[in-house]
């Protein structure tokens, strides 16, 4: 229903919430409710969040439950939460009719200019004729976490540009950059940037690991990566949302420049030319990457 007179229910657990205890009730349907609300990951892991990445992943607006007190349902207050300013690109809300366990759910496009975009939630309550001051809970929606991965022969050099740019204040209005610098990972495999492509198929999933684990440090929720891959740097992601990833659960986007997804036919003439093979493999070292590079390779 979209009636906002909704009695409010009580708590909603989901999986994951057995070990939560319920917020404290009371009985005395005038007293007026204490409310104290904390973001936590949906899986429960991550708690006092201070935002989530817009990639769709859903987090909870939770009672703290250690400083606040509900009123039993059968005092008949009613409640409705609803994100503020909403034009439809900001995300949405599960369970707005509830005290506790609402769920917010990112965007899967990032709405501002900006590294980060101000979300506020709204709740409205009230007992009978009599409304309460509504309470606000702000959530940080912020850019999904952007690696660069450099190609054949190359190191994460290759991106400190760009890295840089989209990290600097002086080039944005107000001071603001397009991301802040924990949101770029430059990924580097220059040990084996000439390897067959299987040896590096880890590449991707390793380094999608350190910078979730830089987003969970910084109380920011978000399950996925997008990825710029330069030549085999956009190969390892495609392969990685292939046949590591299935399906891309933890790639949000990718886009590759000058990657050879088809093969490239540099890669056939130094596998069908043994008199260039030496010069090639002095200057990456292998010969690996280049044989996969060939249009017939497997």
């Amino acid at each position: 229903t979209d009636n906002p007179a909704k009695f409010c229910d009580k708590v909603l657990k989901e999986d994951g919430d057995d070990d939560e205890e319920e917020p404290e009730e009371t009985d005395d349907c005038d007293e007026e409710p204490t409310l104290n609300y904390l973001l936590k990951s949906f899986d429960g892991k991550l708690k006092n969040l201070e935002g989530v990445a817009a990639d769709g992943t859903k987090i909870k607006i939770i009672l703290d439950k250690n400083s606040s007190k509900v009123p039993s349902k059968d005092c008949g207050w009613t409640c409705h939460w609803s994100i503020v300013d909403d034009n439809g690109k900001i995300g949405s809300l599960e369970n707005e009719y509830s005290w506790d366990n609402v769920v917010y759910t990112a965007p899967v496009d990032f709405p501002g200019e900006n590294s980060t975009y101000p979300i506020k939630v709204k709740l409205e309550y009230g007992n009978g004729d009599t409304k309460k001051e509504p309470i606000y809970v702000d959530i940080k929606l912020t850019r999904v976490p952007l690696l660069l991965v450099h190609g054949l022969g190359g190191d994460d050099g290759c991106w400190k540009d760009l890295a840089g740019d989209l990290t600097s204040k002086k080039y944005w209005l107000l001071g603001e950059s397009k991301y802040e610098k924990y949101q770029v990972l430059r990924v580097n495999y220059k040990d084996r940037n000439a390897s067959h492509f299987r040896t590096n198929e880890d590449v991707i999933g390793s380094n999608i690991e350190i910078i979730l684990k830089k987003y969970s440090s910084m109380k920011i929720s978000a399950t996925k990566v997008d990825i710029v891959g330069h030549s085999m740097g956009g190969i390892l992601a495609r392969l990685h949302v292939q046949e590591v990833d299935h399906g891309g659960d933890r790639v949000h986007k990718i886009i590759t420049v000058n990657t050879p997804h088809s093969g490239s036919e540099i890669g056939d003439i130094v596998t069908n030319d043994s008199d260039l093979q030496p010069l090639v493999r002095f200057k990456y070292g292998s010969l690996d990457a280049v044989f996969d590079l060939a249009v017939n390779s497997e």
